[in-house]
Order: structure tokens, then sequence, then C-alpha cells
């Protein structure tokens, strides 16, 4: 049989990898035949992934039932996870094209940089009283004891790093003769953020790998057949790890520090690679990016999505996870903070005023507010699943009460089915800055 083309043997690897680490999202043993089937299947698809890497079989296999997994969950899915969901729908469209799935996979990469660094541009993000870098620093000191406390100063510097970085790499990564420099600050920054994610600095680097000219990754070869071997056996066994420790560490909340396990992995992966192209094989050259095919559909998709925040959309799996930006109500972006929002949706807004049930109850309590749309759709899904809530409400200046607020015929009236599927929403706490989230 022919030999596998070497990105595509790397890609598998990696999305082995982002698979087998899925298991997060598995119960405990013990609700074994409670869980959905598809979702089981996706870390089994990933050890096929990693056993046949460079195979289109064992990715369509994987992409398959993750896109039937992810869309059943939809909306509630993270930023990780809607790449997951664009790129597997690009392999089962790509119809074994590796360039056009190489394509999608650069236009994600470049759009999901572009866009966390964008919306890293708003007034709270250097706030170091609430930045989200503060908030990440603290959490990955617990997993490495020995970083120090920062200042305010530190903060501030360190939030202005972090939205250069995350700007100029898709420019780096574009041009032919700093896409070396690109690439290691792919894996630096990837690394590091593992320490805490590791299943989105895998999807990352998986996407980055498609950076590497054809000619480039063809001479270079880092991956021999034990190396290959090596990546996916250590994920093959953090993976069993996470699964048979997930549920006492979930408890515990130390889930993150076994899941770092899988970072030094990246350096494994990465490292070969890097250092060995240079010379004839450094990748100089020009690399299409226009994506091909069905791949025009999910790059829209894409746009559509990082630009929801702007246009009065979606506010979640926007790639402005930890950006403390907020566009509903008082905007705090520094550019585009009077955005005309066409759409509206973010600003038509619902005040929780009391409620008798988390989270509604934690909202009423903090002043927060939600759009209407979300406020609907979460009603839809309460009744759904036999629940009720007594609620008081402010909208548009009056105040409306209802014992079972998921019947009530305005406030929980059904929105569309594309909405539900698409559309989802932070709260939003209209007092002081905006606060870090995911």
């Amino acid at each position: 049989m022919a030999t596998a083309d070497a990105r595509l043997r790397w890609f598998s690897l990696a999305w082995g990898v982002v698979a087998v680490t899925e298991v997060d999202h598995l119960r405990a043993p013990a609700a074994v035949l409670s869980l959905d089937t598809l979702h089981w299947l996706v870390p089994l698809a990933g050890v096929a992934c990693l056993a046949r890497p460079g195979r289109f079989p064992p990715l369509l296999l994987l992409a398959g039932v993750r896109t039937l997994s992810l869309l059943a969950r939809a909306p509630h899915l993270e930023n990780h996870e809607y790449l997951h969901l664009l790129t597997d729908l690009g392999l089962l469209t790509a119809f074994g094209r590796v360039e056009h799935v190489a394509r999608l996979a650069r236009a994600l990469l470049v759009l999901t940089y572009g866009a966390a660094g964008f919306a890293k541009l708003n007034a709270d993000f250097f706030d170091p009283s609430v930045s989200c870098v503060g908030w990440a620093w603290e959490r990955a000191a617990l997993a490495l004891p020995f970083l120090p406390v920062l200042g305010d100063d530190a903060v501030v510097a360190l939030a202005v790093l972090t939205t250069a970085a995350e700007l100029i790499l898709p420019i780096l990564l574009l041009v032919g003769r700093t896409r070396w420099l690109g690439l290691v600050g792919v894996l630096l920054m990837h690394t590091v953020f593992g320490l805490r994610h590791p299943t989105f600095a895998w999807t990352c680097a998986a996407l980055a790998l498609w950076f590497v000219p054809p000619a480039a990754a063809e001479r270079v070869r880092p991956f021999a057949r034990a190396a290959e071997r090596a990546v996916g056996g250590a994920a093959i066994v953090v993976g069993a790890l996470l699964f048979a420790l997930h549920g006492d560490l979930q408890r515990g909340g130390d889930y993150a520090r076994v899941l770092s396990l899988g970072v030094p992995l990246l350096w494994l992966a990465g490292v070969p690679l890097l250092a060995r192209l240079r010379g004839p094989a450094r990748p100089d050259g020009p690399l299409p990016l226009r994506p091909r095919g069905a791949g025009w559909l999910w790059v829209a998709l894409m746009l559509l999505s990082v630009g929801s925040p702007y246009l009065g959309l979606k506010t979640r799996t926007a790639m402005s996870m930890f950006s403390n930006l907020r566009t509903a109500a008082r905007g705090n972006h520094l550019l585009l903070a009077d955005a005309p929002q066409p759409f509206g949706l973010q600003r038509d807004l619902v005040r929780i005023v009391e409620a008798d049930e988390l989270p509604w109850f934690d909202y009423a309590l903090r002043d927060v507010h939600v759009p209407l749309l979300e406020l609907r759709r979460r009603m839809v899904e309460l009744r759904a699943r036999g629940g009720t809530v007594a609620m008081t409400v402010e909208y548009r200046g009056r105040r409306h009460h209802s014992p079972a607020m998921e019947r009530d015929p305005f406030f929980g009236a059904a929105p569309p089915l594309w909405a539900r599927k698409l559309l989802i929403f932070r709260p939003v706490d209209t007092v002081g800055p905006a606060l870090c989230a995911w």
C-alpha cells in the first residue's frame, strides 16, 4: 500500500489524541449503560486513528460519529468542539482530497487566532483586577505550584503579550519566510495553554500541521513508525487513565492536572518536526488558503460565528474565549464598542428579578440579564426535562411573574429549531466590568 501523505499521518495522530481525551465528557464507569452510544464511539474512533495514522477510513469514522454527537448536543458546545465540528464536516465532504482538508484547516486556524486576539482588544482584558490573564495564571499555578504570584503590572504586560501573539501568529503562519517562527509559536503557546486545556491545545496543533508544505513534509519524515507508535500508545494510556480516574478527580476538582499529562506529547510530536524543518525543507513557499468544494460553507459558518458578537447574534462559540469581551448592553471593545448590531438579539434583554431555582436564583442576586431568545431556549429545554421554575422578570420596563415560567406563553415560547441549535448566549452582567468567561 502506498505511503500516506506525511501531513495526514501527523494530523491523524493529533486528531486521535484529541478524541481519546474526550473521555472527560463521559460519566463514571457505573453509568456506562446510560450514555449516548455515539459519544462513546468518539474515543474509540480516536484509537482507530492512532492505530492507522494517515488513513481516511478511521478519520471518516471519527468525523461521522463526532459530528452526530455534537449536533445532538448543540448549541451546548465549547469553542474547541465547534472547531471539531467544522473540521469533521470538512473531512466528510473532502471525499479523500487531502488538499481540501489542508486548505480548510489553515483557514479555520487563522480565523481562530484572529478572532481570539481581536476579542481581547477590550478595556476589561487589560484591567488587572478582572483580566482573564490573571484568572488563567492562578489556575495554571494549581498545576505548577512553583509559578510566582503576578502583580498588576505583570498581568497587564502578559495581557498585551497574549493579545499580540494571537494577532501576529496568523501573519507569521501565512508569510512563507516566517512560517517556521509561526509553527514554533503555536507549539509554545499551546504547550503552556494545554496545562489547563489540553484538548484545545491539541486541536490547534493538529490544524497547524497543515501549514507544513507537502514537499517539506515528505523530505522531513520526522515520524518513524516507532515514534508514531510511541505517540499513539502514550495517548491511549493517558486516555485510559482519564477514564479510570474521571469520577474521583471531577469531584475533587483535580481533573485538569491529570489531563495535562498529555501536554508533553506536543513536544514529542512537534520538536522532531521543527528541529529538521530547515535548509531545503524549510517551509518558505506560498501555501493556498482559499478553501475548495464544501470547504467554503464551513469557512462561511466560521466567519459568521466569529463575527456574531459584533453582529448582535450569539456570544458563545465565537472564539472570544477568555477575553472579557462584552458586546451586549455596555460594550467594552476598544474598536467596536458601539457596533450597530443589525440583528440586535443580544440587546433584547430580560432582567431576572426573582427565581426559585439555580442558576436563575444566582442571576437574580447578581442583577443579571439574559437575551430573550436565550431565556426562551432554556425554558424549552427545562420543559423537555420535566423541570419547572417560578420566576419574576422585567422586560422592556414591565415586570412579569409566573409560577412556571417554562410554560409562559410569551417567555416560554419555542424559538425556531435552527435558532435553538445555532444560537447560544452568555448571561449579561450589567453591573461592573465584564468578568472572565470561557
